[in-house]
């Protein structure tokens, strides 16, 4: 009987004990409902499509690193970042004016999103390039951080008229980009995955410094009236002389 797998042993084989397959599942299967209600003129006004571009280039590069780390993790810890992302996205909907007031002081930032990007960027650049025993730490908070900075951003650019589906769909598209990185490289066992993921967040963090960095230090110069290259005509020289000085009595 101890060589016959029971039904519980089984399905942790199976890698159904693992939450990252279970959580692209769902993601899935909510997709498939997004498609159902856009069949059904119960969708969002704008197409999928168009709100990933707009809503997802600002934090594509995190979400992708983010998602390299939940591979590298253990089923419980990647079960944790999920929930922790999730606690940042509500904590991001509640404290995002705070931030966005704090951010402001820096110059430019309302144009750039209020460096969104590059916050997550450097928190998930950072949680690569450090060794196993401080990313198992560092995973939480930063999946924290980076689902607090994608809520910000989809409430700062959605591009529709506040419809109530753009935030479904926007963390719909990250749990998807996120999840399908992550279930892909909890398949490779081979030594190489740990250094393609410092590869990446050396990457994350470059772009995060570089945009983050020239967005604040770009400032805006007064524009300086350019002197008239010739003074204006006579009234004598234009077509209409007449308009041009006091009638004779």
């Amino acid at each position: 009987m101890s060589g016959l797998a029971t039904p519980a042993r089984r399905f942790r084989l199976a890698g159904w004990s693992d939450p990252r397959p279970i959580a692209l599942v769902l993601v899935i299967a909510a997709f498939c409902a997004v498609g159902v209600a856009e069949a059904t003129g119960g969708g969002p006004t704008m197409p999928f499509g168009a709100i990933a571009l707009r809503l997802m280039s600002e934090l594509l590069l995190p979400l992708a690193g983010l998602g390299v780390a939940l591979g590298l993790a253990a089923p419980i810890e990647a079960g944790a970042g999920l929930l922790a992302m999730a606690v940042g996205a509500g904590a991001g909907l509640v404290w995002r004016h705070d931030f966005l007031e704090l951010v402001a002081r820096l110059p430019n930032a309302a144009s750039h999103a209020f460096l969104a990007g590059p916050i997550a960027g450097l928190g998930v650049g950072l949680l690569l390039l450090m060794p196993a025993s401080l990313r198992r730490v560092l995973l939480v908070p930063v999946a924290a951080l980076t689902g607090a900075m994608l809520l910000v951003v989809v409430k700062l650019l959605d591009p529709s008229l506040r419809d109530p589906h753009v935030p479904w769909l926007a963390g719909l598209g990250a749990l998807a980009l996120l999840l399908a990185l992550a279930n892909a490289l909890r398949r490779v066992r081979h030594p190489v995955r740990f250094t393609a993921a410092r590869i990446l967040g050396s990457w994350v963090l470059a772009v995060a410094f570089l945009y983050g960095g020239a967005s604040v230090a770009t400032r805006g110069r007064a524009a300086i009236p350019s002197a008239p290259t010739r003074l204006a005509p006579p009234p004598d020289a234009t077509l209409f002389p007449e308009f041009g000085h006091a009638p004779v009595p």
